[in-house]
């Protein structure tokens, strides 16, 4: 795993006196290649796309780059965070790349993709959202994850106000590996996280947009995935035996597999 992890740079940036970081892999003639861009979600950090994500598709030919959302890392630490003000820093730092991206986001990051695609169209190409949550908000899936799996929940919940010290990581894998260990994951205000993404985001439907979503997701409920392409007209794939961190857990490869097609302007749709 180091072996693939060495190779990945990181930098910071900084903007009207906040600070960003990102972690990278560049072709040497970067020019010459399409740019990926990685987007996080809660309780998680760049960290989540650095063990496969970012190795695969640079050695398929892309510039790669993960951000770290404010509260992560190096990235300031400015509290609580409303979701415009999550967009402005993914812009700040596209505008810092110069290029025109393909941005990728999972679970609640995908409101940030949204709300900046709607925004700032122009340095957008293709767009991919994971496990996403609907532009008209997540309050049905936050009613969903509270119904199944209820003791998890509570969990999570204790975790993300410090009243305990371990993560509830079976919300998030089917079958979680090894190597994902348990102080990799941050806690969140619970409260102050959710509300932020019950904010709906407004949308470009000119954004050519893959969305995947997973019959085991815990967490967002994947019939949100079928009103989603509805609306956006989209290309979709739906999976069985993979979970919420689908970046992460086994069968990864047919994710990642997934999103080349599409980006590739080759791509196999529906439910596998």
């Amino acid at each position: 795993m180091m072996n693939k992890l060495k190779k990945i740079n990181n930098k910071i940036i900084s903007n009207n006196g906040k600070k960003t970081e990102f972690y990278y892999i560049e072709h040497l003639q970067a020019k010459s290649y399409k740019n990926l861009v990685f987007i996080h979600g809660a309780n998680h950090a760049a960290w989540c796309w650095n063990f496969h994500f970012m190795t695969f598709f640079y050695e398929k030919g892309y510039n790669v780059y993960s951000v770290n959302l404010y509260n992560r890392g190096n990235s300031s630490n400015i509290g609580k965070v409303l979701l415009s003000e999550y967009v402005e820093q993914i812009n700040d730092f596209i505008e810092y790349l110069d290029k025109k991206i393909i941005i990728i986001g999972h679970s609640v990051g995908t409101s940030i993709v949204q709300k900046y695609i709607s925004k700032y169209r122009k340095n957008v190409e293709k767009c991919i959202l994971m496990c996403p949550v609907a532009p008209w908000g997540m309050k049905y899936d936050l009613i969903t994850m509270f119904y199944k799996k209820p003791m998890k929940k509570v969990l999570l919940e204790l975790y993300n106000n410090k009243f305990i010290k371990k993560y509830p990581v079976e919300l998030f894998f089917e079958n979680k590996p090894s190597y994902i260990k348990n102080e990799y994951f941050i806690p969140e205000n619970f409260n102050e996280c959710f509300s932020t993404f019950l904010e709906k985001s407004e949308i470009n439907k000119n954004v050519p947009t893959l969305i995947l979503g997973t019959r085991n997701d815990q967490v967002m409920n994947y019939k949100t995935i079928y009103k989603m392409v509805t609306y956006y007209n989209s290309e979709f794939v739906i999976y069985n035996k993979i979970g919420h961190d689908m970046m992460m857990d086994f069968g990864w490869e047919i994710v990642a597999d997934d999103i080349l097609k599409f980006i590739s302007d080759f791509h196999d749709a529906g439910e596998v």
